[in-house]
């Protein structure tokens, strides 16, 4: 059966590049995000590193059961699929490496996933135990956060 994941933003959103507190200051050469919170100064992060490091750990804020979340394991059966899909596109070629890479539509796909992979697999955590309590552990830190949702 099908996960159903609302997209992230509902189209008027998109279009005004606004979630609640949260938008996509485009008018700046270099883009930036804004969280404007209801009391307090706002706050931004700009720069591809800083906004992809947003990325990893609002995606790290997530809880584990959350569907949305990028998880290891779903990683893993991303590079089993490209690894099948590969395997599919090599039977075409009639096993034939040679011939693979003479198909003009394959090796664009082949890097397109190849970078959709690098890319989810950079926003995880090096780590393998990912939980808040477990990394407030090993920095010394009780946690209680994690029972709080």
């Amino acid at each position: 059966m099908p996960v159903d994941i609302a997209p992230a933003l509902e189209a008027t959103e998109w279009a005004e590049r606004r979630a609640g507190s949260i938008s996509l200051d485009a008018a700046r050469p270099q883009q930036r995000v804004v969280l404007s919170p209801e009391t307090g100064t706002d706050a931004s992060v700009s720069g591809s590193r800083e906004i992809f490091a947003l990325i990893a750990l609002a995606n790290q804020a997530l809880p584990e059961e959350d569907s949305r979340k990028i998880t290891a394991a779903k990683l893993d059966a991303l590079r089993e699929a490209v690894r099948e899909w590969h395997r599919c596109w090599l039977g075409m070629a009639g096993g034939s490496l040679e011939k693979l890479q003479q198909m003009p539509e394959f090796e664009p796909r082949r890097l397109m996933l190849e970078e959709t992979v690098a890319t989810l697999a950079a926003i995880l955590p090096p780590v393998a135990d990912t939980t808040v309590s477990s990394i407030a552990s090993r920095a010394g830190v009780s946690s209680q956060s994690e029972t709080s949702d």
